[in-house]
């Protein structure tokens, strides 16, 4: 599902500067002195994610470091066992270093020694999301101490980004033809297109274009049978180009 909504915003109109960093300007060295108008456009996308990480973590706290690392081992073994029918291949299932550290109490305001904490997380990509309430159903049974959470994403991000950058192409050019026609100017040859202002682009700098929405899942009693409910929010792409172009007065 698209959503070609967008806005642009008009940042500059005036003459292009001369060349402040080589190749980066020079198809605009030659008509330096033509008027130009500089926008900025801004493309959205939206898609349901089609894929989740599912991070599940182990904890257990005991007065002997082994024991508490048995512990959790055994957990993360029983939630391995699972979540390996729910994995495509073996790169979906990957599992996390062990964490020990001491674990302390409070007692007639003296710290008192209580056992070593122990913790590992499994992260299983879960790429059927038709299988997320029953494999929570079973991990819930399980020894796993809790699920740390589920992350939606898209396994096509890389098309969803060039989509919204080119609906931000599109609608960079509308809006430079419509502050163009309020000038009384025609807008001619772009000049400077890309995924960074200009200034950025020669010096190399990255620009932070890209967002995703938030996901979420919850829990939910239905009838007499609890059952997990998920529902994920759509994830949103958005893609934002700069572009110079070229204005024409009538003579």
């Amino acid at each position: 599902m698209l959503d070609l909504g967008s806005k642009s915003i008009l940042l500059t109109l005036g003459l292009l500067l001369p060349a402040l960093c080589g190749d980066a300007l020079r198809p605009s060295q030659a008509i330096s002195a033509t008027p130009v108008i500089a926008v900025v456009g801004s493309g959205e996308v939206r898609a349901f994610p089609n894929q989740a990480d599912v991070v599940l973590q182990a904890e257990a706290v005991q007065a002997r470091v082994k024991a508490s690392m048995d512990q959790v081992q055994a957990a993360i073994r029983g939630a391995f066992a699972v979540c390996a029918k729910y994995a495509s291949d073996s790169g979906d299932l990957t599992a996390g270093q062990i964490s020990v550290e001491k674990e302390y109490r409070w007692a007639k305001n003296t710290q008192v020694f209580k056992g070593y904490r122990c913790n590992q997380t499994l992260t299983l990509r879960l790429k059927d999301l038709n299988r997320l309430g029953e494999l929570m159903e079973e991990i819930s049974v399980g020894k796993i101490t809790r699920i740390n959470g589920i992350e939606y994403s898209h396994s096509a991000i890389d098309s969803l980004e060039r989509a919204a950058e080119a609906i931000a192409l599109i609608h960079a050019r509308l809006s430079a033809a419509a502050l163009g026609k309020g000038s009384g100017a025609a807008v001619g040859e772009v000049l400077f297109v890309g995924n960074q202002p200009l200034a950025e682009s020669c010096l190399g700098n990255g620009y932070d274009k890209l967002s995703l929405g938030a996901s979420r899942a919850g829990y939910e009693p239905a009838k007499a049978k609890a059952e997990y409910l998920v529902k994920p929010d759509l994830i949103v792409v958005t893609g934002t180009v700069y572009a110079t172009f070229a204005l024409r007065y009538p003579k």
